[in-house]
């Protein structure tokens, strides 16, 4: 028998409650929670905190990889174990819900229309939580067309909401969930969905792309200092760059982009040679007022991709 310590167990069941719960609660398995529980935490009785400690990814398996049909097992299996509870508990963790179905965005193996329509449920949700939500403490019915969950499962069709406005308010705590995953000791594989879940927020965001920006850079100056996430990160920033509709809005960032991207034009040539020609040369008439405030740039004889670019500069410097 392999043995380990308290301390490794602990370990190994902690790392498995993000993916065995959902499990369970998706196939409405309250036993196996029972059992799970006691064999992690000792007893039963703490089967209601564990749930609530790790509700936004139980939540988030079931938006994005149960069908809306077949949702009415794992949403029994919280209400039956929250009861009037519910409520409180559900707005609690709007916002870590919202964190991870961003992070699914970045998954190539999931939907994108289901969690794009799930982030739209979550945020619809979030901006009613003041009046619609019962506060702890408070009663919730127990009829299904109140249970807060149920909320959630809603698929919505309505063209008149505005997914970039209701993003704005939370997307700087959403940032700060991506950068963390960045920057901390992650495998790369997590990083690069993360990275690539940030491509697809571009997408969402965006007229309101431009007044985010300093976040945005903040969190792909991060990547680039990942050398498994570098070029990756460069091809993004081509398409925020892109992204932005008034051409004119990129002088203002002109000179910290080519400064922020030099160090790193040996490990990712290729798209910062894309970045480079899109700023000084397909928008070259737009942007040729900021030119003087570039630095020098080498000449790069070992990337010919950069040669016309860096001729271009110094005949209009």
């Amino acid at each position: 028998m392999i043995k380990t310590t308290q301390t490794q167990g602990h370990f190994v069941f902690e790392a498995a409650l993000q993916t065995v719960l959902p499990e369970f609660v998706i196939n409405g398995e309250i036993k196996s929670i029972l059992l799970f529980t006691k064999v992690l935490k000792g007893s039963t009785e703490l089967m209601a905190p564990l749930i609530t400690h790790n509700m936004h990814y139980i939540l988030a398996e079931i938006l994005v990889k149960v069908k809306p049909e077949n949702r009415d097992k794992p949403l029994n299996v919280i209400y039956k174990i929250f009861s009037e509870a519910t409520g409180s508990l559900l707005r609690s963790c709007l916002p870590d819900l919202l964190n991870e179905l961003i992070f699914y965005l970045g998954d190539e193996n999931q939907n994108h229309e289901t969690i794009v329509n799930a982030i739209a449920s979550t945020l619809r949700l979030l901006e009613s939580v003041p009046k619609n939500m019962p506060r702890s403490g408070e009663s919730a019915s127990e009829e299904p067309q109140h249970n807060p969950i149920l909320m959630l499962y809603q698929v919505h069709d309505d063209d008149q909401y505005n997914l970039a406005d209701a993003l704005k308010e939370p997307f700087l705590g959403i940032m700060d969930f991506l950068n963390q995953i960045l920057g901390r000791s992650y495998d790369n594989n997590r990083k690069l969905i993360a990275l690539r879940a940030l491509s697809k927020l571009l997408d969402l965001i965006g007229r309101h792309l431009y007044s985010l920006r300093p976040k945005i850079t903040a969190t792909l100056r991060l990547a680039l200092q990942n050398v498994a996430l570098c070029t990756e990160a460069c091809w993004i920033w081509l398409k925020f760059l892109k992204n932005l509709k008034e051409r004119s809005l990129l002088g203002t960032m002109l000179s910290s982009v080519i400064v922020d991207l030099l160090p790193y034009v040996e490990k990712a040539s290729e798209p910062i040679s894309e970045i480079f020609r899109f700023l000084l040369i397909e928008n070259r008439e737009t942007l040729l007022p900021f030119f003087d405030d570039l630095p020098f740039l080498p000449d790069y004889e070992n990337i010919p991709a950069l040669k016309p670019i860096v001729s271009v500069l110094k005949q209009n410097k």
